[in-house]
């Protein structure tokens, strides 16, 4: 689930893009990157976030993974 504050964030910052991918659709994309539910939010093609979570607990998750 797409929230707000996934493009906010991507908006906000020019070092960070965002794609929408529908996985039922591309599920080659799906496969490749081992995906089997959703929602799903994939850093840099190898860090995940899973789940939906709250505004507060996405970019707190973001910032760790991107920092680490």
């Amino acid at each position: 689930m797409l929230t707000g504050y996934h493009l906010d964030t991507a908006m906000a910052n020019n070092n960070i893009s965002l794609d929408i991918i529908d996985a039922m659709e591309f599920r080659e994309l799906a496969e490749q990157y081992n995906i089997h539910g959703i929602p799903v939010t994939v850093i840099n093609g190898k860090e995940y976030i899973f789940g939906a979570l709250s505004e507060t607990e996405f970019l707190r998750t973001l910032t760790e993974k991107v920092t680490g």
